[in-house]
């Protein structure tokens, strides 16, 4: 499960072998694979490993959340070896309560994914239908350019990406390192930053062939009004005020919920 807000991944967490939490951590030397084991079998009801680790072994939080950070980051770049399965989204920010935050770079990690799960020879042939079409920038082009790892080469190879050039033409320039500059240009296109067209173009702008931004906004659900749930905006009124009494008369939000803390 990747947990994102607004577009970022900000945790993820997998029960796949060499995925867990309690295979990060013994990985990271922290504990061993026997206290784990001992660990996850003493585990009571509502208690996580996480929890576990810094009630009873006493895990410096500091060292757990280096751990989740970085488990985060595998299980996401994980996600790039997998060639088939079903998936589903689920909306709404009540997924991402209670859990740690750790915001990604989405594109760094497209490159950084499709760089170590795909070959370049593989990332360059699922070019070969466009090598007659212009390459042209989106307009997510120049924002998303500053969050690409590139080396000083590939800072080249995004410049001469000026929508007047065919890809056989872009390809010709670096023959040289043509294997690698194609497999760059794939993962320009994963990233949405580049498309193809038959006719250049110069600008950056959204493709004709997508979706008008417009449409999507017109898409969204409207917001429902609590009116249509309740019979007036006293009635709100007075369970807000309720509420408010019965938290200022010292009564916790699990009380409150009839929770488990």
């Amino acid at each position: 499960a990747v947990y994102f807000i607004d577009g970022e991944p900000v945790f993820a967490e997998s029960n796949a072998e060499g995925e867990t939490l309690e295979a990060a951590v013994i990985g990271s030397g922290l504990i061993t694979a026997e206290q784990a084991s001992t660990l996850s079998s003493a585990l009571v009801p509502g208690q996580t490993f996480a929890l576990a680790l810094v009630e009873e072994v006493n895990l410096d939080e500091g060292k757990l959340l280096s751990v989740l950070r970085a488990n985060s980051r595998n299980i996401c770049l994980n996600l790039f070896a997998l060639t088939a399965g079903p998936y589903r989204f689920e909306h709404g920010e009540g997924h991402v309560e209670g859990y740690p935050r750790f915001p990604q770079n989405p594109i760094e990690l497209i490159a950084t994914g499709l760089r170590r799960f795909v070959t370049p020879d593989v990332l360059a042939s699922r070019l070969r239908l466009f090598m007659g079409r212009y390459v042209v920038r989106t307009e997510k082009f120049d924002r998303f350019r500053l969050h690409l790892a590139s080396s000083n080469a590939e800072q080249g190879w995004l410049d001469a990406v000026d929508g007047s050039r065919t890809l056989r033409g872009l390809a010709a320039l670096n023959a040289a390192n043509q294997r690698e500059f194609l497999a760059f240009i794939s993962v320009l296109r994963a990233a949405d930053m580049i498309d193809f067209l038959d006719d250049p173009r110069i600008t950056a702008e959204r493709s004709p062939s997508k979706r008008p931004l417009t449409e999507f906004a017109d898409a969204l659900p409207i917001n429902v009004s609590p009116s249509e749930f309740l019979e007036d905006d006293t009635e709100l009124e007075s369970r807000i005020e309720e509420i408010t009494a019965r938290l200022s008369g010292g009564i916790t939000y699990a009380q409150l919920l009839d929770v488990e803390e």
